[in-house]
């Protein structure tokens, strides 16, 4: 199989990285080899916070490079702006409706309202899932996130069962319950063929971010939560590993 490549992101205190650790777990139980890194990681600290999670038949790089994301997995909307550029051409977006406005410059900068079109505008597709309503509670928006995700049937139920039990901090069962309403909070899942369903010949030029300089006037015009931004002095560390 090709190598599946899923960047989940939010802001810190959303627990991004567990739910990496999470949705690793399933990829593992399901008998892929697997690979996580954070390249962002304010998980303490209320900034921006990414994840990079890789698995196939063998992986040898935790880094997503920009343009080969097949899924972006965002807990708040506005983080997903800043990670759209590393998806692929028709990357599939799963996104949290939750709204968390920036610490500093919101009197400056107006929160973005046109999320979706943008997702539209590289041929992507976009599924908002209110997952705080879902869930009930905020710890538990990873597992309605991931519960949805997991309809694109990228892993077996069982090895997501297996997993969950051994990720919850409490009550296992109650963590498999809110898990399946995220799943069936996507009413028509895609089934996807990773690797296969970026081939759009019939399809215009897509009019979405593609370029590095593009990406940084796009991210510069964000309320800003000191996002540093890998190889803004040196262009060629975004093509690198």
């Amino acid at each position: 199989m090709n190598t599946v490549n899923v960047i989940l992101c939010g802001v810190g205190g959303q627990n991004v990285l567990r739910a990496g650790e999470l949705l690793s777990r399933a990829a593992m139980h399901a008998g892929y080899d697997v690979k996580m890194s954070a390249p962002s990681s304010g998980e303490h600290s209320g900034e921006s916070t990414s994840c990079h999670v890789r698995w196939g038949q063998k992986v040898y790089s935790p880094v997503i490079r920009q343009g080969e994301a097949d899924f972006i997995i965002s807990f708040e909307q506005m983080e997903t702006l800043r990670q759209l550029p590393m998806g692929k051409n028709g990357v599939a977006v799963i996104v949290n409706d939750d709204v968390i406005p920036p610490r500093a410059g919101r009197e400056s900068f107006p929160y973005p309202d046109n999320i979706e079109d943008l997702v539209n505008a590289v041929h992507g597709t976009f599924h908002l899932i209110p997952a705080k309503h879902l869930s009930g509670e905020d710890g538990h928006v990873a597992l309605t996130l991931l519960g949805a995700f997991a309809a694109f049937n990228q892993c077996s139920q069982e090895s997501w069962v297996q997993a969950i039990r051994e990720w919850a901090d409490g009550d296992p069962e109650l963590s498999l319950a809110v898990f399946h309403q995220g799943q069936e909070s996507v009413h028509e899942p895609l089934r996807i063929e990773v690797g296969e369903r970026f081939e759009l010949p019939d399809s215009p030029t897509p009019k979405g971010v593609r370029s590095f300089d593009e990406m940084l006037a796009l991210v510069k015009t964000l309320p800003q939560r000191r996002v540093a931004i890998a190889g803004a002095e040196n262009k060629a560390a975004l093509h690198a590993g």
